[in-house]
């Protein structure tokens, strides 16, 4: 696993808050889907059944499997060069709001960007942190409930209500 690396000062970046999981390393979905070659449609010839002539239809639409793109995956790396702009590195990357926000720079600090890649784009994240952080992040895993609180009983339409406390009288 790959743990966060210390920024050294002369970044000119703040600090990395260590107290909380840091994205380390992000495959995701290619950002910049296939382009489709536009073929001719297919057809075939059969025999009518009429006049038993030749006739042209269309070929049978080509297998789902088969028009899936083939692109591999994007890897984004702490400390390593942005995917698409080589002479930008990443510095930082964090979950938040539903997409993974890559922080990167150039090495002169006159170029920035800001990418955000939705949660549903994101194959895998991989987060590195402090001991301490991940054992907090193991005990919230933990103690993790998937099911919501069960719904109370149906009372087919009765009105349920509190049983009547009898009113004790000072004689």
């Amino acid at each position: 696993m790959n743990t966060p690396t210390n920024t050294p000062a002369s970044d000119g970046l703040p600090e990395p808050n260590y107290d909380s999981p840091m994205v380390t390393l992000m495959i995701s979905n290619p950002v910049f889907p296939k382009e489709k070659e536009s073929k001719p449609a297919q057809q075939r010839e059969a025999a009518c059944p009429h006049c038993k002539g030749r006739i042209t239809m269309p070929a049978p639409a080509p297998d789902k499997a088969a028009d899936k793109e083939d692109t591999p995956p994007v890897f984004w790396l702490l400390s390593k060069p942005h995917p698409f702009v080589p002479n930008i590195a990443i510095r930082r990357m964090h979950v938040m709001e539903g997409a993974v926000h890559v922080f990167s720079t150039s090495d002169d600090r006159q170029t920035c960007i800001i990418d955000e890649i939705p949660l549903e784009n994101v194959r895998l994240i991989e987060k590195g942190m402090r001991y301490e952080v991940f054992v907090e992040e193991l005990e919230d895993a933990d103690d993790y409930d998937p099911e919501p609180d069960p719904e109370p009983e149906p009372t087919n339409g009765a009105q349920v209500s509190a049983p009547a406390v009898p009113s004790s009288s000072v004689s």
